[in-house]
């Protein structure tokens, strides 16, 4: 968005509003919906309530900005600040440590608000000093929020407002909920008095009274509720005392459903300079709920008779009794209630804006660099960053302006990092990377071949099914000097096909016609289309079409198969009829039928290979038709080449049962020579190119040319610079150097016995293959085009974390990688980076799937680029974060015919919000969703309650390709030996981990091996020996864990959280025939296998009971075909009815 347009965003704002008396602009402060809902937060929404239109700027950016109307005229930004200069009429609120942010405006009214001792501020002291000294005298107005600050304010400016803290009414005078908090219960059936106090916990809580208090008073429970701001709560040694419970940080919106439930409220605070002058929030807030209060002795909230004050450990237990017996006057929560209502956040915006009033009929003084404001608009702009300098050396001196250019400058290199010119171009980039969900069986009766091998059948064994009927298949163009030859081998195999289908895709030769010639004499029904013009891919897919049986062999012309070749690359299916896929080996031949020179240049030998990792051309490959479809066929987009790798690779991802039958080996007829070698390169590296397979490989060849050609170049630039040569010298030299260097590497070849043209041949073969590689690379863009153009529909995923994030296993990841299974074109793109301290090495890549952070989509862009697309396929937009900063993009979507699906996959209004959710954000999103999705029971009611419409049930679900029992697993190298094992994958971390039970269950049993997958940051600081902690591990390696473990944990705790989540680790477990041992949450009700545990002891029991249990394997197997991520998709399409 260019600066004018957004000035003209701020403009339309602004005009939307005339109502609106004055403009006020809170510069950055705090996050809208920090940890703690604070003074800035709670002004900004009473002075918009009371006629104010607000501009509240949060500390993060986003491109293009946005503007989001969570209240009437209460408007969140996350934009430039300097962008507000066109409001020359706003007041701009600051606090002592963000003064330094008025040089972002053009000289605006300033409010100031001292609102603690500067000893509270992190930072420059001498910098804070300053500041606050200067704008004492330079705001327009001053406000204190305590006695004291007051006082020190009128000694430099009488006309200070005193404009202490206060409290929203409404919000803490409603009355009970119908439910206690979850992490509450425990506490209230105990049947104690509950102190309360919410509020950071930090080095201005007086922890040693309260440890002493709660020792003195164990007839009481005392509750905090809050964050550990400086990790002095840790220390302390309070949370040892046994009544002492601390919940954690809770989002405001549920602070009343505690405080309700309190006895009594407490400030236990050290009294010295700082709580002296401080004017708690809380103190308000339990008068608004109507609970006596008890505070330490600091003057400012001394100032209300209703509190009572303690000085001393047995004043303390005094005053709670009193407390204790206000509490069950049923006329002294009315009575505290009132002192709240004397002091709501709206009287204090009032006494702001009359003050506002008056000092806007007052005359500005503007400073001269803003008088002299030239018509030029380029002259206006340099006279603004003059006058912007000025001010940032006024206010922080010439250090904090050497600082501003500096970041200033970090800021533009950034932005130059981030840039497509020093990313690797799309053309270059892996864009496929294959998923391998296969186990492939080898089959041979040569005892030699891969003997360490398995799983391994012999060939020789007994069939239990009997043969079906198989079609081979083949595409041909100008085969004339092969066709007959193909037909003859093909038609004197022992086991005869039982139909041919042959489609020529354009031969100007005597193909055709040969092949008419051939099968006059056959009995086999062999069939020729003629289909000029199409790819390989297209005549492929059209004779598989066109085939009767339900097997296909593909065998290539140019190919000389055994006579036994067909019958022994079917015999795996007659074997076990599970089988999907089955590969022979092929052998490259010269023309005397001696095996290729270039065998093991271009292609492996066998014993090279692997039989699990060999990826199989289509010159000689069994598939059955289900497995063709479910690999989505040959790949037509693809212009000519690569077509059988890509679909080898798509088989591999979809299909279990594969075979390798080295036994039976194809002769195919391979190049002769270095220049027909480089060429086969050249074509079969475009495939690669066009699909972005392997690309990496490419792009390191091109480095080493590339580097190669410019040490030459810059070592005969050096001779010639050194002796002065001319041009024709420098040409002499040049060819002599490359005469020189051939010279060397022939007289070495023949030295080793090698063939002198094995050096040039080989560097030749990298240049083929990477000019190959990049002559695709340069059609990827409308092959690209092509591809999508056959894809079922775009959908946009708005995740919060990157799709390779928690080692690709992630719900949104899963969704992802099922929408690009069934034909999707997917465009993931996520808020926020990747957390974790462990790089888990995983790269997710398909052809159809695009991968943006937030901050580098450009809607515009990208609608420029693939309009025509935009406007035929069906759009969708599965939003999973409730962030602000996905709303606009979610507006362009809609407003292009898109449908918005918003899956409530957490409830974010806890601690899981962090900083970022707004429960106001999440309603327009929910607003502008056509399909509402839960992922738990409570979840899918919580958000009807909030849509007032009804909502789908979409709970986790598992990958059964790749989480696959009938795969055999090697045990993983780190995983430690023992008699049995548990294990645990997923996160170590939030509040809901239950850490005692994960150390109480191993140094229960000794004997077994505790193991925890997932991102350990050193959690647990002195585990027992037998817990082991393997860190973050790629998904696709998970399986061979679970293979190996006797059963599975979920050491969680009940809270909100967990019984809101559907853990996608509990799908998995079970698809790996593990059973489940977790706490008792509602999501895990009734799933076979899974084993709920009533509290921490039956949990440990669980663990050793059910590992010598029968699992009811039947219901487990039904459970999971009805909970893969195939099903779940299937169910999302029907729901937005595709």
């Amino acid at each position: 968005m260019p600066r004018n347009q957004l000035e003209e965003s701020i403009f339309e704002i602004r005009k939307k509003h005339p109502e609106a008396k004055h403009v006020v602009i809170f510069a950055p402060t705090l996050r809208w919906n920090s940890e703690m809902f604070q003074r800035p937060q709670q002004l900004a929404r009473a002075m918009a309530s009371r006629g104010a239109l607000v501009f509240y700027i949060q500390p993060e950016k986003v491109w293009p900005p946005v503007f989001t109307e969570i209240e009437d005229r209460l408007i969140i930004c996350q934009s430039p600040s300097d962008a507000f200069h066109v409001l020359s009429d706003a007041f701009v609120y600051v606090l002592t440590w963000n003064i330094p942010l008025l040089a972002y405006f053009s000289s605006p009214r300033v409010i100031y608000d001292y609102l603690d001792d500067l000893s509270t501020f992190n930072g420059d002291a001498q910098r804070l000093r300053r500041d606050h000294g200067d704008y004492l005298l330079k705001a327009d107005i001053v406000m204190a929020t305590a006695e004291r600050l007051l006082t020190e304010a009128n000694s430099l400016r009488a006309d200070s407002l005193f404009v202490p803290n206060g409290v929203d009414y409404a919000h803490f005078s409603q009355a009970l909920t119908e439910e206690p908090p979850l992490d509450l219960q425990p506490i209230l059936e105990m049947g104690k008095p509950i102190i309360g106090y919410h509020g950071a916990l930090a080095r201005w809580f007086d922890y040693d009274l309260l440890k002493a208090l709660a020792k003195k008073r164990q007839d009481l429970s005392f509750v905090l509720i809050g964050i550990d701001h400086d990790q002095t709560l840790q220390e302390s040694g309070l949370l040892q005392e046994s009544n002492v419970y601390w919940l954690g940080a809770k989002p405001y919106s549920e602070l009343p459903g505690y405080v309700s439930r309190f006895d009594a409220g407490c400030i236990p605070f050290v009294v010295n300079d700082l709580t002296n002058s401080t004017s708690p929030i809380k103190l308000f807030e339990y008068f608004a709920a109507g609970k006596p209060v008890i505070i330490s002795p600091m003057q400012e909230s001394m100032r209300y008779p209703q509190a009572l004050v303690a000085s001393d450990l047995e004043n303390w237990s005094q005053q709670i009794d009193q407390a204790l017996l206000v509490s069950k006057d049923d006329q002294a929560p009315q009575n505290l209630q009132g002192i709240g209502l004397q002091n709501t956040w709206e009287k204090r915006a009032d006494e702001i804006l009359a003050r506002m009033e008056e000092v806007s009929r007052q005359p500005r003084s503007l400073p001269w660099y803003m008088r002299l404001e030239p018509k030029n608009q380029r002259l206006q702009k340099i006279f603004r960053l003059i006058g912007r300098g000025i001010k940032v050396l006024r206010m922080s001196g010439f250090q904090g302006f050497a600082k501003g250019v500096y970041y200033k400058f970090y800021d533009i290199f950034a932005r130059l990092r981030r840039s497509p010119l020093l990313r690797v171009p799309y053309a270059l980039d892996d864009s496929y990377v294959p998923e391998d969900n296969s186990q492939v069986t080898l089959y041979t009766d040569q005892e030699n071949i891969f003997p360490g091998y398995w799983p391994r059948k012999q060939l020789g064994a007994e069939r239990t099914v009997a043969r079906s009927a198989v079609t081979v298949i083949a595409a041909c163009k100008n085969e004339s000097d092969n066709a007959a030859n193909w037909i003859h081998q093909l038609t004197s195999q022992t086991f005869k096909p039982a139909e041919i289908l042959i489609v020529d895709t354009g031969s100007s030769d005597q193909t055709i016609e040969i092949l008419k010639t051939a099968v006059k004499s056959q009995d086999i029904p062999i069939k020729i289309f003629n289909k000029p013009g199409i790819n390989i891919a297209t005549a492929r897919n059209f004779a598989i079409e066109t085939a009767q049986s339900p097997i296909i062999v593909s065998l290539d012309f140019g190919c000389t198969p055994p006579l036994d070749w067909l019958e022994k690359l079917t015999q795996p299916f007659w074997i076990d009829p599970k089988t999907e896929v089955a590969a022979s080996w092929f052998r490259g031949v010269d023309t005397k039928r001696n095996e290729s020179f270039f065998s093991g240049l271009g292609w492996p030998k066998l014993k090279d290979v692997s039989p699990q990792e060999y990826i199989p051309a289509s010159r000689s490959l069994a598939f059955t038709k289900g497995a063709w479809a479910k690999a989505g066929g040959y790949p037509e987009w693809l212009t000519l080449t690569g077509e059988d790798t890509y679909f080898a690779l798509e088989l591999k991802r979809f299909c279990t049962h594969w075979a390798f039958v080295p036994d039976v080996v194809v002769d195919w007829r391979a190049p002769l020579n270095w220049v027909q070698f480089w060429r086969k390169a050249f074509y079969w590296s475009t495939g690669n190119g066009e699909t972005g397979f392997n690309a990496w490989l490419y792009r390191m060849t091109l480095r080493q040319i590339g580097v190669s050609a410019l040490a030459g170049l810059a070592g005969i630039s050096i001779l010639t610079y050194l002796f002065g040569l001319g041009e024709p010298l420098v040409a002499q030299l040049t060819i002599g150097a490359i005469l020189g260097a051939l010279t060397l590497i022939v007289i070495l070849s023949w030295i080793k016995n090698r063939d002198p043209l094995f050096v040039p041949g080989m560097l030749g073969l990298r240049i083929a293959q990477t000019w190959g590689f990049l002559a695709g690379a340069k059609r990827k863009e409308a092959v690209t085009q092509r591809r999508l153009r056959q894809s079922k529909g775009l959908f946009f995923i708005l995740a919060g974390i990157p799709i390779d994030d928690t080692g690709g296993g992630a719900r949104c990841t899963q969704i992802a990688l099922e929408l690009l299974r069934q034909g999707y074109w997917v465009v993931y793109i996520n808020r926020y980076p990747k957390w974790e301290t462990q790089v888990a090495s995983i790269k997710i890549a398909h052809p159809n799937l695009f991968l943006f952070e937030l901050g580098s989509f450009y809607w515009d862009d990208f609608v420029k680029q693939y309009e025509p697309l935009l406007v035929s396929l069906p759009k969708f937009a599965l939003v999973e974060l409730p962030s602000i900063d996905f709303l606009p993009l979610i507006t362009r979507i809609k407003q292009n015919g898109g449908k918005i699906i918003y899956e409530m996959i957490d409830d974010w209004n806890t601690s899981l919000g962090g900083d970022w959710y707004s429960q106001e954000v999440e309603q327009q999103i929910i607003d502008a969703s056509q399909v509402l999705i839960g992922t738990a029971p409570i979840l899918q009611d919580k958000l009807a309650e909030l849509s007032h419409r009804p909502v789908k049930l979409f709970p986790n679900a598992v990958n059964n390709l790749l989480f696959n029992p009938e795969r055999l697993y090697k045990r993983p190298a780190d995983m430690p030996p023992a008699e049995w094992t548990a294990s645990y994958i997923g996160a170590l971390w939030g509040d809901w981990f239950d850490w005692e039970l994960l150390t109480s269950l191993a140094a229960r049993y000794p004997q077994a091996s505790i193991v925890a997958i997932g991102d350990y940051r050193g959690q647990c600081p002195n585990p027992p020996a037998n817990l082991t902690f393997l860190g973050l591990k790629p998904q696709l390696t998970l399986p061979a864990y679970l293979a190996h473990t006797d059963v599975a944990i979920i050491p969680w705790k009940v809270n909100q959280i967990t019984q809101a989540t559907s853990p996608l680790k509990v799908y998995e477990y079970l698809a790996m025939n593990r059973p489940v041992v977790a706490p008792n949450i509602n999501p895990l009700q009734d799933i076979p296998g899974v084993f709920l545990a009533q509290d921490s002891e039956d949990f440990i029991r669980l663990v050793d009971a059910v590992r010598k249990d029968h699992l009811p394997l039947g219901s487990i197997k039904a459970f999971i075909h009805e909970n893969s991520w195939r099903a779940r998709v299937n169910q999302l399409q029907e729901w937005i009815n595709i």
